[in-house]
């Protein structure tokens, strides 16, 4: 199966904005490039990462944009959100494969490394192996932040079926990780998005 890796900047964003995410729909990723401030990532390190969203933009109020995009009023809404801590992330073969998520099946997942060395991230929309180029390689490490594709359903109203995104991350040692899903298969935003409908 013959597959066209991307350049870096038609998936790396300054922000969590219409652009990234029309990306992440459409190619199952985008990197937000320095997103998260040092001063974030020092108040992550050194009072812990609170798993009530509320409380988590006390420490990154980066994330904010990441709501309000998708017009989230309630963020405290367990159904529809949920933080995930993985402190150590593991670094061993399993993780290594390219995979889809089991517990956040639909809408969005932000994954916010705050410690470790930068790591390997790529994605595709159909089933690689890690000796196969995907779509999207690219290297994220704290600050940076990747906006990733669960199953979509519709967006702004207009039906528009996006598979889960298969993905994998290898690193040379162990990092933390935020995660951040939004469990909505339905995406609604603020401004129309340029997605097409399959």
């Amino acid at each position: 199966m013959h597959r066209e890796t991307l350049p870096e900047s038609d998936f790396t964003f300054t922000a969590i904005n219409h652009e990234s995410l029309e990306c992440c729909l459409e190619n199952g990723a985008a990197k937000i490039s320095n997103f998260i401030s040092q001063e974030s990532l020092s108040q992550l390190r050194n009072e812990g990462v609170p798993q009530l969203v509320s409380l988590l933009e006390s420490r990154v109020p980066e994330i904010m944009g990441f709501f309000a995009l998708l017009n989230v009023v309630d963020v405290d809404d367990t159904k529809r959100i949920t933080v995930d801590i993985i402190d150590p992330y593991p670094n061993h073969e399993t993780v290594n494969e390219a995979h889809i998520d089991s517990v956040a099946s639909k809408g969005l997942s932000l994954l916010i490394p705050y410690t470790g060395s930068p790591a390997l991230f790529s994605c595709d929309n159909k089933p690689y192996m890690s000796t196969e180029a995907a779509t999207i390689e690219t290297t994220y490490g704290p600050g940076d932040a990747i906006l990733l594709r669960q199953t979509i359903r519709s967006v702004n109203d207009q039906p528009c079926t996006r598979l889960q995104a298969w993905h994998m991350g290898i690193a040379s040692t162990e990092r933390s990780i935020i995660i951040i899903d939004y469990l909505n298969e339905h995406i609604t935003t603020s401004e129309h998005l340029s997605v097409n409908n399959e």
